[in-house]
């Protein structure tokens, strides 16, 4: 008798917490810490934070490694690659000023101005059609400074340099022009549009770099590292070595094919730096 009374009072007290579930007066029955956990009514949740570390255990320290890896490669290297690209171009203002002060180039050489705003407009249009920050914040200034070096060049440059550097921004302003022309009104993916401004923005790079090589050349017949400044040369390299490492790691071959030429030619210089002391060649 007594344990039919008491299974009577379990399932009269089972109906009450059903019953007040369903709709009945709220608080009829209220379920005891004892019974709470065999009543759940919200099912666990799986693959949540706890759960995922919980399961990594071993592997946690791989993926925190490749977490770090992946923010130093696609996000300081290239936050970096920035400042040291404007610092390059900031580098020559105060030689500009210099010149527009005195009225006179004096040993300054206008034609890299017109190549150097050439390169950065290209490598700015690179950056709308992909849409990538660093590329258009590393060119932007430069594009600003590239005008103003050009200027300073065509108003001090004696006739022959000046219709030289009127024959370069002419002949890239068109081409920039034609590439513009094509990227909107005729290629119809952004791939192609990557493809074009990608090897337009090689292209006036590498005609850029051959000032460098042609300073090589000078020091090689001259035996003397006079022409060369080795700051510049590893502030380059740095510069270089940052772009490669983003390049790589988000698969661009535009970015880091070029930058790796420059870090050669950079690493080239120091090296040259290296075997052939600084010698006043005039003193001779």
């Amino acid at each position: 008798v007594l344990s039919c009374s008491a299974s009577a009072r379990r399932f009269e007290s089972r109906a009450a917490a059903s019953w007040s579930h369903k709709g009945g007066v709220p608080g009829a029955h209220v379920l005891s810490s004892k019974e709470a956990p065999s009543l759940p009514l919200v099912p666990r949740r799986t693959g949540t934070t706890l759960d995922i570390m919980a399961s990594l255990r071993g592997g946690e320290v791989g993926a925190a490694s490749i977490s770090t890896m992946s923010l130093f490669t696609e996000t300081i290297a290239p936050t970096l690659g920035t400042f040291f690209s404007n610092g390059m171009y900031l580098s020559g203002v105060p030689a500009i000023i210099e010149a527009r002060e005195n009225g006179k180039l004096g040993q300054l050489n206008p034609i890299p101005f017109a190549m150097s705003l050439a390169n950065c407009v290209a490598w700015l249009g690179y950056g709308f059609v992909t849409k990538n920050p660093f590329v258009f914040y590393a060119n932007g200034l430069g594009v600003l400074l590239g005008l103003y070096s050009t200027m300073t060049g065509v108003r001090l440059a004696d006739p022959d340099k000046r219709k030289l550097v009127e024959t370069i921004v002419m002949s890239s302003g068109t081409l920039l022009i034609a590439a513009g022309y094509v990227s909107s009104l005729v290629l119809t993916d952004a791939k192609s549009r990557q493809l074009l401004f990608g090897y337009l923005a090689n292209g006036f790079l590498m005609i850029y770099y051959a000032s460098p090589l042609s300073t090589l050349s000078q020091v090689l017949r001259e035996r003397s590292s006079a022409s060369l400044y080795w700051p510049l040369s590893a502030l380059v390299c740095l510069n270089s070595l940052l772009w490669v490492t983003y390049g790589a790691a988000v698969g661009d071959p535009f970015i880091f094919v070029p930058n790796g030429f420059g870090l050669t030619l950079g690493i080239i210089q120091i090296l040259m730096c290296v075997i052939f002391p600084r010698v006043d060649t005039k003193a001779r």
